[in-house]
């Protein structure tokens, strides 16, 4: 016997036994299935009856309710014919059902009965079980109750006068449970109802062939579970729960039924469809074996097992077939297309999460959403900018998620249309958690095969417009520097002038009553000076070179410039350390440093309950690191103002913080951070709410030690004899001073106030002048032209540029003099170039 027919016969004998199994088996198998199903069908639908049967009861006690508020009631308690009138007027509130009004002692006022069933006739229900539960006056109960041959549902509410609060009476409504209750029960389960009281059946909503209601045989069983039983000749599935009554005993119970009449007979249509199919299955089967018969072999066999792991996505499995015929070659293409398909995943996966990656880590916000505007995919820059979480987006509308969104509704039609971007810039929206914030947005499409999708672009912009605020208000307070520095450097060109007409004026009258005078005034030109000079010095700028810095020295300048703004009420008290200390580091940015945190302190004692008193305290002390090994010079400035909340201590060193609202830019305490961390020390902050706050700056100290030498005023007498000396600056006050003062020593002095002048006498006498005095800035043109000019003439002369400003840049060879300067200063540095 060939392969080929062993091959078919024992597949043909396979099929048929398994056929036969199948069928034998599916058959019990669908049976039991259909029967499990109508039984738990049955069972949800006797939780459902049970669910309604209670829930019945608590409709009856809110419809007492609404009947025991009725003006109606209330205002005719007393009257029984007017209740009863009432009572019949208001029938609708409780169809099917009795309805008593009770006096304050439990006896029938008037009724109304809705049912053909009553259990309480009787007047006095005084002793009924719900009205002697207590003995508080405001009785409200429900339950059911066995009476005689019922089964019975009563609500019992009291009636309130709502005005005087005083008992009237009781509303007591009564629902026998019998036919037309099943009825009810019936047309919501969609199931036959029985109930039973003991062990005889009360209510039926089954009707029998002669127009009668049926009852099934008593049924013992228990909840969850489901009996058969017959009922006139019919098969039912039964399930049942217990009626407990007001104490809590089983006092019946309800039975659903269902008619299995109609699944037996599907049941038996089911399985004759399923031998029809089994026997078609048995002739295809034959048919197919006869078919292939000499085409089966393990190699397929193989080949689809292969193919099975490959379509539940397990590539990584290879077919292993040993044949060389083409079987075997085509087992080996299949390994290699699983191999290959496995590597484009793996390639595909990787591409799909880099991009995945870059548009979630993207700082832009990004958003898409199909054509109606429902979210698809949200980054995590947009979820930040809304205040929003993943799982709270997708499926949403891309409108819905701000305040302000929703007016891009016409604009999303339009790009979804035209297929051309949208943006708009400087959008204002607001969160659900109330945050205002202003956007840029974009709009486009991406198209797709399965459809377009639309992209929100946003970029958060709040931070940048507050920093762009910020930089305007720094501009504008960089323009009120620049403006007093100015205002500075005319003062040092008037004080200059000044001091030197007085100087001139003390020299007349040496040795004369009027000279003590003329030192007073020359004295009070010479604060004036200083106070000039003192505002220039801080707001010049500088290069930022670190030096040695005698701590004291910048101190005591720092106090004199901050005791001139500080308020009557608030005291300055000083403690220095009897060492002299020194640190290193930029004495500019070290002064500007002490001084904000000396300016937050007068602020933080003006707003508080303590400005009447004010007390700012600066202290100066040299501490030793154990565990550094080395000395620290410690500054601490207290005030007893109002104090930092500890909510925000940690962010009062962040930029732009600030709690002075409009009037501070929040870049003082960043700076005093950023200073004392460059020279290599650290900041501490003990502050309590209105008792006051203490800033301690702890810099490392400098081991060098011993004063900086100071150099001395030069004091020498000169002699003219006749050298011409060229004087130029725009103040012609200074002009005409330092001419008499220097004609006095024997010069010949030639006196210029502006370039034009200056440059006549440079081509007349430029050859002959020894020595020029020369304003740096002449009138708003730089005087080193001047100056380079005169070199050119006689480059053998000596210049000395004077300028109220000390950051300027002077020619090589040339001597530098600030103003203002007094008689002394210009003696010594004519002298000194001279001797040069």
């Amino acid at each position: 016997m060939s392969i080929k027919i062993k091959l078919f016969f024992y597949l043909t004998l396979i099929s048929i036994f398994t056929i036969i199994f199948t069928t034998y088996f599916s058959i019990i198998s669908m049976s039991s299935k259909l029967a499990n199903e109508e039984k738990k069908d049955l069972i949800s639908s006797a939780r459902k009856a049970e669910s309604f049967f209670y829930d019945y009861l608590s409709n009856m006690t809110r419809t007492a309710v609404v009947v025991s508020e009725l003006k109606e009631i209330v205002s005719n308690i007393k009257n029984p014919s007017e209740l009863s009138y009432v009572l019949e007027s208001k029938e609708v509130l409780f169809p099917s059902m009795n309805m008593k009004i009770l006096n304050t002692k439990g006896v029938t006022s008037a009724s109304y009965n809705s049912s053909l069933i009553s259990c309480y006739e009787k007047k006095d229900l005084s002793n009924h079980p719900i009205l002697l539960k207590g003995k508080e006056g405001l009785i409200r109960g429900a339950g059911i109750f066995s009476k005689g041959k019922h089964l019975c549902m009563v609500s019992i509410v009291p009636i309130v006068d709502q005005e005087s609060f005083n008992l009237k009476g009781y509303v007591f409504l009564e629902f026998p449970i019998s036919s037309e209750f099943v009825d009810i029960l019936k047309d919501k389960v969609k199931e036959e109802v029985f109930i039973e009281k003991g062990k005889e059946a009360i209510a039926s909503t089954y009707i029998g062939k002669e127009g009668k209601r049926l009852y099934p045989p008593v049924i013992s069983n228990n909840n969850n579970k489901v009996k058969e039983g017959k009922l006139e000749g019919k098969t039912f599935f039964f399930s049942s729960f217990p009626i407990k009554d007001y104490t809590g005993k089983i006092a019946g119970k309800v039975i659903i039924g269902r008619d299995e009449s109609a699944l037996m007979t599907a049941n038996r249509m089911a399985t004759l469809r399923l031998v029809e199919a089994a026997l078609i299955v048995l002739v295809l089967a034959v048919l197919f074996a006869l078919f292939i018969g000499k085409k089966l072999s393990v190699p397929i066999l193989a080949l689809t097992k292969g193919a099975e792991k490959w379509s539940e996505g397990k590539l990584e499995y290879r077919v292993k077939v040993r044949a060389k015929d083409e079987l075997g070659l085509l087992s080996k293409v299949f390994n290699k297309m699983a191999g290959s398909i496995e590597s484009q995943r793996k390639e595909i996966e990787e591409v799909k999460r880099f991009f995945e990656s870059i548009v979630e880590s993207n700082p832009v916000g990004i958003i898409t959403c199909d054509e109606l505007g429902k979210i698809i995919t949200v980054n995590l820059s947009a979820r930040e900018i809304i205040s929003a979480k993943k799982n709270e987006l997708k499926g949403r509308e891309i409108f819905e998620l701000a305040e302000g969104l929703d007016k891009f509704k016409p604009q999303f039609i339009q790009v979804l249309l035209q297929k051309k971007p949208y943006s708009e810039k400087e959008v204002p929206i607001k969160t659900i958690y109330g945050e205002k914030k202003t956007l840029n947005i974009l709009l486009y499409t991406v198209p797709l095969e399965s459809g377009e999708i639309i992209v929100f672009q946003m970029e958060d912009i709040t931070k940048k417009m507050e920093l762009e605020k910020e930089l305007h208000h720094l501009r504008k307070l960089g323009t009120i520097g620049m403006e007093v520095s100015r205002f500075a450097h005319e003062m040092n060109n008037i004080m200059t002038s000044l001091l030197g007409h007085i100087s001139l004026l003390r020299l007349h009258l040496a040795n004369t009553n009027l000279e003590s005078k003329v030192k007073t005034a020359e004295e009070i030109a010479k604060k004036a000076s200083s106070l000039a000079k003192e505002i220039l010095m801080f707001s010049k700028k500088e290069e930022l070179k670190n030096e040695e810095i005698n701590v004291r020295e910048i101190l005591d300048g720092i106090e004199k410039m901050f005791r001139r703004i500080l308020p009557e009420n608030i005291s300055f008290r000083r403690e220095f350390c009897s060492f002299p200390l020194r640190i290193f580091g930029n004495s500019g940015k070290f002064s500007l440093a002490i001084y904000n945190l000396l300016i937050n302190s007068m602020d933080a004692i003006s707003a508080s309950k303590n400005s009447s008193h004010g007390i700012i305290k600066l202290k100066t002390t040299r501490e030793f690191s154990t565990d550094k090994g080395e000395n620290f010079v410690k500054i601490n400035i207290e005030d007893n103002g109002k104090g930092i909340e500890k909510e925000i201590q940690s962010k009062i060193f962040e930029p732009y913080f600030t709690t002075k609202g409009g009037k501070g830019t929040g870049l003082g305490l960043s700076l005093v951070k950023e200073v004392v961390e460059e020279m290599g020390g650290s900041i501490n902050l003990e502050s309590e709410l209105g008792k006051g706050t203490k800033f301690s700056l702890i810099i490392p100290e400098m081991k060098t030690k011993g004063e900086t030498e100071r150099k001395e005023k030069i004091k020498k007498k000169i002699e003219g004899m006749g050298k011409k000396v060229l004087v130029i600056d725009d103040e012609k006050d200074i002009v005409h001073f330092l001419k008499e003062l220097l004609e006095m020593y024997g010069f010949v002095v030639f006196g210029a106030s502006d370039s034009k002048e200056a440059e006549e006498i440079i081509e007349t006498e430029g050859e002959q002048i020894k020595i020029a005095i020369i304003d740096y800035t002449l009138g708003g043109k730089n005087g080193r032209e001047i100056a380079k000019k005169l070199l050119r003439k006689n480059e053998r002369v000596k210049i000395i540029m004077t300028s109220g400003f000390e950051d300027i840049e002077i020619g090589e060879g040339m001597t530098f003099l600030r103003k203002p300067f007094e008689t002394e200063d210009i003696v010594n540095a004519i002298s000194e170039a001279i001797k040069g």
